[in-house]
């Protein structure tokens, strides 16, 4: 009596765990192949940008219909900053918190300033209106569930605020300053609505405070801030001297 007692629990422990395999090998095969299809517009993203996403329901599969088990798909973005370089998913809230390791690219600074938006398993009646004109549609997956959007670009850089010095090297010149600064000759004003603008320059993030104590003659002004501020320029190509002044 106890052998066939063990025996037929040996059978039956054997039987839901090939049974559980089974189940776990197809859910996993049917997400692993969605969740290709999330990332596969991927390889289209520029270096050193910065990317959002939105989905309207992270629990609902293409290929399992709605789990209720797992969010599916909501971490699987993250993947996108390991498949390009330096590129920064500004949805990661840790990143305002002193123990992560890069306190850098948090949302609430950039305000809307994202190169790209990621939009997953919407509705195809969606026309994405907030996102119209300033960006545009650059890739979607055949079944049209992943929609990839970048900002509009320009593919001309302007020039008209650089000059020549002594008639060689073409220059441009920043001062950072407050609301009303005082501007330091043949520099352009950047202050905190400074916003950048395609092909030229400014600022990328929103700047929450701003200083205006006297610290000397290049530099008589300052903005401040304690989360993450970003200045963009577009440069042709060459070789190029940077100086900051701090």
């Amino acid at each position: 009596m106890g052998w066939f007692f063990r025996l037929g629990f040996t059978v039956a422990l054997v039987a839901i765990c090939l049974i559980h395999l089974g189940r776990s090998t197809y859910d996993q095969a049917r997400l692993n192949g969605k969740i290709a299809e999330l990332t596969s517009g991927a390889h289209l993203m520029e270096a050193h940008t910065t990317y959002t996403i939105r989905c309207p329901n992270w629990n609902q599969s293409p290929a399992l219909g709605r789990v209720e088990y797992v969010t599916s798909y909501v971490h699987a973005m993250a993947f996108y900053g390991m498949y390009q370089d330096d590129i920064r998913h500004l949805a990661n809230y840790e990143a305002s918190f002193n123990y992560f390791p890069i306190n850098r690219f948090y949302s609430q600074s950039y305000a809307g300033q994202e190169d790209y938006v990621i939009a997953w398993m919407y509705p195809a009646e969606e026309k994405f209106a907030d996102l119209k004109p300033n960006y545009q549609l650059i890739y979607q997956s055949k079944s049209k569930n992943l929609k990839l959007f970048q900002r509009q670009q320009v593919t001309v850089v302007a020039l008209s605020g650089w000059r020549r010095e002594n008639g060689k090297q073409l220059t441009i010149h920043f001062d950072f300053q407050p609301t009303g600064g005082e501007t330091a000759e043949d520099h352009h004003a950047i202050g905190k609505d400074t916003n950048y603008v395609s092909g030229q320059f400014g600022g990328v993030t929103r700047k929450q405070h701003q200083g205006n104590k006297k610290i000397g003659l290049q530099a008589r002004d300052f903005v401040w801030d304690t989360d993450d501020a970003a200045f963009k320029i577009n440069l042709p190509n060459g070789t190029y001297a940077v100086t900051n002044y701090f």
